[in-house]
């Protein structure tokens, strides 16, 4: 199981499950459950009217995703629902990210979607009232130790995640969309003029690029083809349903500084996934690529990462791509003066906890 190579080529054309054997679906379903992206394949072949195709045996498995995948989007509108309810009383109206937001605006691609948390993003003036109304009505601070509260306090975009103490739903809350020490930082006042007010999501272009940002300057890519995909579905949508999509993109891009991150994603959608944005699009932003030595090192490392998760590709030359994009993600977050010592005191806290549960077994 060296590549996603069955899993993205069902993506770009499900007619291939047709000529599949009982080796290939068992290889497909390996790649989708470790991508979480069984829920989706169900979605895509019922879109396709493909359902008659999976074999018996495994139809099951197609079938329970896509029930755990319904029963996620139905705990994500309940939580949603109870968010609103709890901000309400003190007047702050959230706008949601992400995940959520897929499931308020972008059915498309939450349809089969799997959800691990629900975002949410607050002005920063407004966080402590936030913070406040959301402990009184059973979100609570994770576990986490003291080091990472402060971190998370003092660098990142976001507070500590919260957990709600009844019904288990973590919530992450966001002042901003970046971290505060990022190389590549967004304006949140900026990105608040795009708030759609109707859905309280953010504008179509301005998802896109927050999905972009998100993935292309992670370090970790467990779900990375996930994120990819994603990502390919809102272009997909929102560039067919209008006309001037393609050029908003671009100015928008341009007005917030990631027309880079833009120019990466729509490359590795046009790798991965085949897709095939206009000509004219392609061409404005060729322009913003970076020189051809540094596009060459950016096309292995990030097709490795996006096409070659880990898990499922120990080889070294994968292994070292994914140890790169760890440390690229850690130093496009953060400087090095702030850098080498967050991850010097990670390296010790991972081995005492190390330290612990060895004795603890003992």
């Amino acid at each position: 199981m060296e590549t996603l190579s069955l899993l993205i080529g069902v993506i770009r054309n499900p007619e291939l499950i047709r000529g599949l054997d009982t080796e290939a679906w068992n290889l497909l379903m390996a790649q989708a459950y470790q991508c979480k992206l069984m829920g989706r394949l169900h979605a895509i072949f019922d879109n396709n009217e493909l359902l008659d195709q999976i074999p018996a045996a495994i139809a099951w498995h197609f079938h329970s995703a896509r029930v755990m995948a319904s029963a996620h989007a139905q705990d994500v509108e309940i939580e949603i629902g109870k968010i609103n309810q709890a901000l309400k009383i003190g007047g702050l109206v959230p706008t949601f990210l992400k995940g959520a937001a897929y499931q308020l605006a972008d059915k498309e691609v939450a349809d089969g979607r799997l959800y691990s948390d629900v975002d949410i993003f607050v002005h920063k003036k407004d966080l402590p009232a936030a913070e406040h109304l959301l402990k009184i009505n059973g979100w609570q601070p994770g576990d986490m130790n003291e080091y990472d509260q402060q971190y998370y306090r003092r660098w990142m975009h976001e507070i500590p995640p919260l957990v709600h103490r009844g019904r288990g739903t973590t919530l992450d809350v966001h002042h901003n969309l970046l971290p505060l020490t990022s190389r590549i930082s967004l304006d949140a006042d900026k990105l608040s003029e795009g708030i759609d007010n109707s859905q309280r999501v953010l504008q179509p272009t301005d998802r896109i690029l927050h999905s972009i940002v998100h993935l292309l300057l992670e370090s970790e890519f467990d779900k990375g083809i996930r994120d990819l995909s994603d990502i390919h579905l809102l272009i997909q949508h929102h560039g067919a349903e209008n006309a001037l999509f393609w050029d908003q993109l671009i100015d928008r891009a341009l007005e917030l500084g990631v027309q880079r991150l833009l120019f990466y994603a729509i490359r590795y959608l046009q790798k991965i996934f085949g897709a095939s944005p206009p000509a004219q699009f392609a061409k404005r932003l060729a322009q913003y690529a970076p020189n051809k030595p540094m596009l060459g090192v950016m096309d292995w490392l990030f097709i490795s990462v996006l096409s070659e998760p880990l898990d499922l590709n120990k080889q070294l030359n994968n292994r070292t791509a994914h140890l790169l994009m760890y440390l690229r993600g850690h130093w496009m977050r953060m400087p090095l003066r702030l850098l080498l010592p967050h991850l010097l005191t990670k390296a010790v806290s991972g081995l005492k906890r190390q330290q612990d549960e060895t004795a603890e077994v003992v």
